[in-house]
């Protein structure tokens, strides 16, 4: 019901708005990645007394976070295609060029694979339990401020540099320069954040345990 309902509304609104310039889909995008960060800062608290089989299965531990991660990274993915599509369906001022798609899928990408590292760390750092009938439980949670307090600050810091690229680089190295934050950002996860995961879950196990048993 997420999926189908943030995909439909997301190109629904953004559709039948006429959405006229580049920022307007680049706020909507943030909004997508926000709107799940109570759940990205806090991966581990839907499970409450249930986090004890993660620890008997034989798969490794940070499975449980990467899988996680996979399935809210594919329906925030999704709700951003739905936003986009208008785009692509007819012509959009500030959407027209090669230029202008790479920097909103930079920034679309940067923002989700920002969340996946950030959200990874605080989930296993601060993981609280989530009342699945309280509408408003775990949105506390300090990953769930900081997930989006760091995404609205990297949407802040690429708009201006994204504004001189587009004027002053040629369309080729304007592409490079908008493909390399995501790159980095994956890079990052991939060479540092599993392994990371593995050792604390292990040896803050308990402690995990402690709290997420608790509610």
């Amino acid at each position: 019901m997420l999926l189908i309902w943030g995909a439909l509304y997301g190109f629904g609104y953004t559709y039948f708005t006429k959405a006229g310039s580049q920022i307007y889909f680049v706020a909507f995008c943030w909004m997508v990645l926000i709107f799940h960060s109570y759940l990205r800062g806090n991966l581990l608290g839907v499970d409450n007394k249930g986090i004890w089989l993660y620890y008997l299965l034989p798969a490794p531990i940070e499975n449980t976070i990467r899988a996680k991660n996979s399935s809210l990274s594919f329906i925030q993915m999704l709700m951003v295609a739905g936003v986009l599509l208008p785009a692509v369906l007819r012509t959009t001022p500030g959407m027209t060029t090669l230029v202008d798609w790479a920097g909103i899928l930079s920034f679309a990408l940067s923002g989700i694979l920002l969340g996946e590292i950030v959200g990874s760390i605080f989930s296993v750092l601060h993981p609280e339990p989530i009342e699945r009938t309280s509408m408003y439980s775990g949105g506390t949670t300090p990953g769930a401020f900081l997930v989006p307090l760091l995404q609205t600050i990297a949407l802040a810091i690429l708009v201006v540099p994204a504004a001189v690229v587009r004027r002053n680089l040629n369309p080729a190295l304007a592409v490079i320069v908008f493909a390399s934050a995501p790159l980095i950002l994956w890079t990052a996860r991939t060479a540092f954040l599993r392994t990371w995961v593995r050792s604390r879950m292990i040896r803050q196990g308990e402690v995990i345990l402690l709290n997420l048993m608790g509610s």
